[in-house]
């Protein structure tokens, strides 16, 4: 099976993503002026060189007019393969796997169906997991214990650093739900 090329929208014929997630850039002659001189050079076609992003995703640098920009490999796929991104849409990996940017792994999805994905796959980062998070299970699990034994909620607020309204959400099992299991 071989490998399809798109070209990358915007680039005017200069750069390709193909359904595998690699970016190619078209030979072509390169001309800029620096303050003494202007520099003209012939650049061989190439495939672009991806670096890990934040969150885990591919991402190439391309100079797209006289701008440089950086971009996610699988946004691109996915523009190329699957059409533009419609309004209130992301990108999705149906496999969950960041790395893998392949067409047939890409998908526009909403923003909830995203969030199930991710559920599905282990990498929605609920809780502990979550990089801003202040607390932990056991911590949770100290709340809910306390509460049932008559501590106020502006109590358990102050001694675990978080607002009221919080430990109220805990409380109800709004946030945390799986704490307690």
């Amino acid at each position: 099976m071989s490998e399809v090329w798109q070209e990358i929208a915007g680039s005017d014929g200069v750069y390709f993503v193909s359904d595998l997630g690699r970016v190619l850039r078209k030979a072509t002659h390169i001309k800029w002026r620096t303050k003494r001189a202007t520099i003209e050079r012939d650049e061989p076609e190439r495939i672009m060189k991806q670096r890990i992003g934040r969150g885990g995703y591919p991402i190439v640098s391309l100079r797209i007019g006289r701008k440089n920009a950086t971009f996610s490999v699988h946004r691109l796929v996915c523009c190329a393969f699957h059409g533009p991104q419609p309004d209130g849409m992301e990108c999705a990996h149906l496999d969950g796997v960041p790395t893998n940017p392949a067409a047939q792994n890409l998908r526009w999805v909403t923003p909830k169906e995203n969030a199930s994905h991710r559920a599905m796959h282990g990498t929605l980062l609920l809780g502990e997991r979550n990089h801003s998070a202040k607390l932990t299970r056991e911590m949770v699990s100290k709340i809910r214990e306390r509460s049932a034994i008559g501590a106020t909620l502006r109590e358990l607020a102050s001694e675990f650093g978080i607002a009221h309204s919080h430990v109220s959400r805990i409380v109800k099992g709004k946030v945390w739900a799986c704490a307690s299991q």
